[in-house]
């Protein structure tokens, strides 16, 4: 069996006639004329040769009537093995289960499995936004007037350890989550840029 398709190396249709072949047939040999690429390069050359004898054995194969209906026959026998690329028709909004709840409320969430996805991009923005809250009023001094006697309360440096310490437990026990190491390491940057 051949190894190219000849009615597509011909660029004609299966059921072209004996005149359309021809024609088609004329039209690649001088498109592909070796006298045409005088003085090109050498792969140049052999392309065009190579194409020739591809363009010669396509025409030998379908301008024969009894080697064209076994090329056709082989051809169809062949073309029940492929695949079927035609594109899928619509879903129709059947991709899903019936039962797909796209906003579970949190009575559905299992409260031990670790936040992914959005949600745990929406958790890192609040955290880098209330470090940065937080690293500004240290900064600045909450910008009131000290007070004579501090109460003895955990630091704003304090509860960054404290997530720090979090992230980097949770990303150990889940190796495999890039999310949880991209939050680690989003918390100890904004550590280095707060101090």
């Amino acid at each position: 069996m051949a190894t190219h398709d000849y009615y597509e190396v011909l660029q004609v249709a299966p059921d072209a006639d004996e005149a359309a072949i021809s024609a088609a047939y004329q039209r690649l040999r001088d498109q592909y004329n070796l006298e045409k690429l005088n003085g090109a390069a050498a792969e140049l050359v052999e392309l065009a040769r190579q194409r020739q004898a591809i363009i010669d054995e396509a025409y030998a194969t379908l301008s024969d009537a009894q080697r064209r209906a076994e090329y056709d026959a082989q051809r169809q026998t062949l073309s029940q093995d492929v695949p079927d690329y035609r594109p899928l028709p619509p879903a129709q909004h059947t991709e899903r289960p019936r039962d797909f709840n796209p906003r579970p409320t949190s009575s559905q969430l299992d409260p031990s499995a670790p936040i992914a996805g959005p949600a745990a991009a929406v958790i890192a923005v609040l955290a880098i936004a209330l470090v940065s809250i937080i690293g500004g009023l240290i900064l600045t001094g909450g910008g009131s007037v000290p007070r004579a006697a501090p109460t003895p309360t955990t630091s704003p440096m304090d509860a960054l350890e404290t997530m720090i310490a979090r992230a980097r437990q949770i990303a150990e026990q889940n190796e495999n989550d890039a999310q949880a190491w991209l939050d680690y390491a989003n918390l100890l940057y904004d550590s280095v840029q707060i101090v």
